[in-house]
C-alpha cells in the first residue's frame, strides 16, 4: 500500500506541476535588474551549473489526472484544488491545515477526507 501511495502522490504532484506550467496570466514580472549591474555574475558561479531543476513533467500522465479532475463534481474539484493546488490559500500547509482547508471549501473534515479519498481512488483507477 505504501508503494502505491508513493506512486499515486508522484502522479498527483506531476499534475500539479503541469497545472502551474501554463502561461503567466498577465505581464511577466522582471527577472533581473535593468541596469548594467543586472548582467553581473559572481565568480563563485562561473562554470558551475546548479542542478536544482524541478522534475520533468509527464504531460500524458498529467492529462489522465486532468480528465479525472474534470469528471469530478464541483465541490470535489474545489476540495482537490484546496488539497494540492491552492495549499497556501486554503491554509492546508498549517499545523491544523486539514480543518482549515475543509473550512475553506465549506465542508466538514470527514467529508473533505472522503472527497480526497474518492478523487485519489478515481485517479488510481484511471491509471490501471
Amino acid at each position: 500500500m505504501e508503494k502505491a501511495a508513493d506512486w499515486l502522490n508522484h502522479e498527483i504532484r506531476n499534475w500539479v506541476r503541469w497545472c502551474y506550467s501554463g502561461p503567466y496570466p498577465g505581464p511577466l514580472p522582471p527577472t533581473h535588474c535593468t541596469s548594467l549591474e543586472g548582467g553581473y555574475v559572481s565568480e563563485a558561479y562561473w562554470g558551475s551549473e546548479p542542478d536544482d531543476r524541478p522534475p520533468p513533467i509527464f504531460v500524458e500522465h498529467a492529462l489522465i489526472v486532468q480528465r479525472v479532475f474534470d469528471s469530478l463534481t464541483l465541490i470535489e474539484r474545489q476540495t482537490v484544488k484546496a488539497e494540492y493546488i491552492n495549499v497556501y490559500d486554503s491554509k492546508r500547509w498549517r499545523e491544523n491545515g486539514l480543518a482549515a482547508a475543509a473550512r475553506y471549501v465549506g465542508v466538514s473534515v470527514p467529508a473533505y477526507e472522503a472527497m480526497i479519498l474518492r478523487a485519489r481512488q478515481a485517479i488510481a483507477r484511471a491509471f490501471s
